[in-house]
């Protein structure tokens, strides 16, 4: 391996250590939504069955799931389908789809950084490739995550090399750029409909009309193609995608209407506060443009032309869009994630505005052009100095729930062993656990309702908060909440073999109908 590649390596490498790192400082223990959710639905596909979940419509994610659903379960040679392993194993399978997704995000890393390296030079791949740390919210909505995320961030930085070759010299009339373009907003936004803001880049930069045609039927193809596996719930995706569009509150809930415009703008300020660092970036970008056009017309009295000042233009014009449209939700607690396309830009709107700067200065020379690259490169200084310490307060962070599920688990997993392995496990409401999350994912993925069943046959639910003191009077569902019983009914049915996992953290004791 020559000096290039492996400078090119290191961020990528670093992306892998630091997932490593972050897996095994939160163990095998998934949030519930949406991977969850994700997960049962990329079991549909991989069963080549309707897909539950479509709504965003994260399609290219559950066919990610589904091809390592498939790989690992052939590679463990396990006896059996791959619904009773999938879940009887959710963990397993999940965290196998995480290493996964690392990898891709990995190489979406080093793609970028030998793609602007072939154009332009080494040193601004590596820096395009630290776009993926400018911020925390791309590392904590990737690593560990199966989501939509992750997928944004690879096409982001796909997109941004495609951005670079249309700045260096590609032709905007290039029918391969216009197709690439195509593809990957496909991709993109069949991934996450977040990812629209950034997909009107290319509109705004193909000027000639055969070439936004090329996008446009591109960009469909790939959607469509991407989007095959719900290709029968189209109907369902445009209610929903309809529904959010016309209500104010979130996810089409609060009254009809776009938005509450007092709400909405309470939001905005929201937003921006939340993002300081996307703030900074896209008033560095404003403020070369505004230069770009006050010099040109007074030298020239003519607008900026450039292939630099053109791309500044459309992608500040995406990041205030993104703004727009996500400010709507502005309310909603994990809300930057929303903006997780618009992230991967963030190396990209400074680099471009540092070449419009550059482009006037007096002297031309290389030196002024990485001076004025360097001035601006200076307000992430302090957003790249905070990030160990703000990973490194993220691992404590997953370290100590780490520990609360695996006093969570020791007394779980001990169930599957004798003498529990033959009794009723009731889990009191409030106790979350992986076989209540699939119960919760199942409510979408329907199809698998019957394997949950026949995976989780003694496992019950209660109705309400339940302890061992009330236990007489308490009302059990079961694990597709299709029907309900007494606790005398499942004593009768176990012999009076039972345990209820309850509390906070949750602990398993041995019940009896009497107590």
């Amino acid at each position: 391996m020559n000096k290039r590649a492996l400078v090119l390596c290191l961020v990528p490498i670093a992306w892998l250590a630091l997932s490593v790192a972050v897996e095994r400082a939160t163990g095998p223990f998934s949030p519930f939504d949406p991977d969850y959710y994700y997960l049962l639905s990329s079991l549909d596909l991989a069963e080549l069955r309707t897909i539950g979940t479509y709504h965003h419509p994260g399609t290219t994610v559950q066919a990610f799931g589904a091809g390592v659903m498939w790989t690992v379960h052939w590679w463990t040679g396990e006896t059996g389908g791959i619904q009773q392993s999938v879940l009887r194993h959710p963990e397993f399978y999940l965290q196998a789809i995480h290493y996964g997704i690392s990898v891709v995000v990995a190489l979406a890393i080093l793609a970028l950084g030998a793609g602007t390296a072939r154009v332009t030079s080494l040193w601004l791949g590596v820096l395009l490739q630290l776009s993926v740390f400018l911020t925390p919210v791309i590392a904590a909505e990737t690593i560990g995550r199966f989501q939509p995320e992750p997928f944004l961030v690879v096409t982001g930085l796909l997109f941004t090399a495609l951005m670079v070759m249309f700045s260096r010299g590609e032709p905007s009339g290039n029918p391969r750029l216009a197709t690439a373009f195509g593809l990957v907003c496909g991709f993109g936004v069949a991934t996450k409909f977040t990812f629209v803001p950034v997909a009107i880049i290319p509109l705004l930069l193909l000027t000639d009309r055969k070439s936004r045609v090329r996008f446009g039927l591109s960009g469909m193809a790939a959607f469509v193609l991407f989007t095959l596996p719900i290709a029968n719930s189209y109907t369902k995706l445009i209610g929903w995608t309809a529904n959010v569009a016309s209500h104010k509150g979130i996810y089409g809930g609060g009254e009809p209407g776009i938005v509450d415009l007092d709400a909405y703008l309470r939001g905005f300020q929201l937003l921006f506060a939340l993002n300081p660092f996307l703030d900074v970036v896209i008033v560095l970008a404003a403020a070369a443009i505004l230069v770009a056009i006050v010099t040109t017309y007074r030298q020239h009295r003519s607008w900026p032309a450039g292939r630099e000042f053109t791309a500044l233009c459309a992608t500040v014009a995406s990041l205030l869009l993104a703004f727009i449209v996500v400010a709507k939700y502005a309310s909603f607690a994990n809300v930057s994630r929303y903006l997780v396309g618009s992230y991967c830009l963030m190396g990209l709107t400074l680099w471009l505005s540092a070449e419009v700067l550059g482009g006037f200065e007096v002297a031309r020379s290389r030196t002024v052009r990485w001076a004025v690259f360097a001035l601006f490169l200076l307000p992430a200084l302090p957003r790249l100095a905070r990030v160990p310490a703000e990973f490194a307060n993220q691992l404590q962070v997953q370290a100590s729930a780490r520990d609360h599920y695996l006093a969570r688990d020791s007394d779980i997993i001990a169930l599957d062993t004798e003498p529990f392995s033959s009794f009723a496990r009731i889990y009191d409401t409030g106790v979350r656990s992986p076989v209540h999350a699939l119960m919760q994912a199942a409510f979408y993925s329907t199809q698998q309702v019957d394997g949950l069943v026949a995976a989780y046959p003694s496992v019950f639910f209660c109705l309400a908060t339940c302890t061992a003191k009330d236990w007489a009077t308490t009302t059990l569902i079961s694990v597709d909440a299709s029907k309900t019983y007494s606790a005398a009914e499942i004593a009768a049915r176990f012999v009076g073999k039972m345990v209820l996992v309850s509390g906070t953290p949750p602990t398993v004791q041995v019940v009896r109908l009497e107590q």
